[in-house]
């Protein structure tokens, strides 16, 4: 399948991997204490929510339910503990059985991409932007949350674009599920 990618997708999966690997890293670096019986049960629920799916109004492809578990995971464990609960998440979205097999290379991306978009949530959540204001928790769950769906959503309609040879942010046109989303 690589072969038949064109370079921009090859350039931007390459891209993708490396800063999801820059976010293990930094991770990895500021390991924490964790409270293990959190990090095994928001593990295991994100990957029962990432099997069911979510058929939205007026698209042809469903999202998974995971994402209040990673926003839960985001909020209540250490950056390190957040990116494997991620990739559980996107193991568990990713396994398929049938004709519906996943590529290596899309594991790889969509997999890269769950765990950019947990890391930069973690990050928007935890910084100190709204810490000033009274309702500094609730501002910066919901940031977190936007900035979640917009670096999860953004990649995969860019990687569609790229291999379907479109614009991948056509105007008045509906998301298709594309060679590389799971959900």
């Amino acid at each position: 399948m690589t072969n038949t990618l064109p370079i921009k997708a090859k350039v931007m999966i390459g891209m993708v991997a490396a800063a999801s690997l820059c976010a293990l890293s930094f991770g990895a670096a500021r390991w924490q204490s964790q409270a293990w019986p959190q990090l095994v049960l928001l593990s295991a629920a994100a990957a029962l929510s990432s099997r069911f799916k979510v058929k939205l109004p007026g698209m042809t492809s469903s999202m998974s339910g995971n994402l209040p578990v990673i926003l839960l995971g985001v909020t209540q464990l250490g950056l390190f503990a957040s990116l494997l609960v991620a990739m559980t998440a996107a193991v568990a979205q990713s396994y398929t059985s049938g004709k519906n097999q996943l590529k290596p290379i899309q594991f790889v991306f969509n997999a890269c991409t769950l765990l950019n978009a947990a890391g930069l949530a973690y990050l928007v959540y935890h910084s100190q932007m709204f810490a000033a204001h009274a309702s500094a928790h609730t501002m910066s769950l919901v940031l977190a949350a936007v900035t979640y769906f917009l670096a999860n959503t953004a990649p995969v309609a860019s990687i569609i674009g790229l291999t379907e040879g479109g614009n991948p942010f056509p105007s008045g046109t509906r998301c298709s599920c594309g060679p590389f989303r799971t959900t």
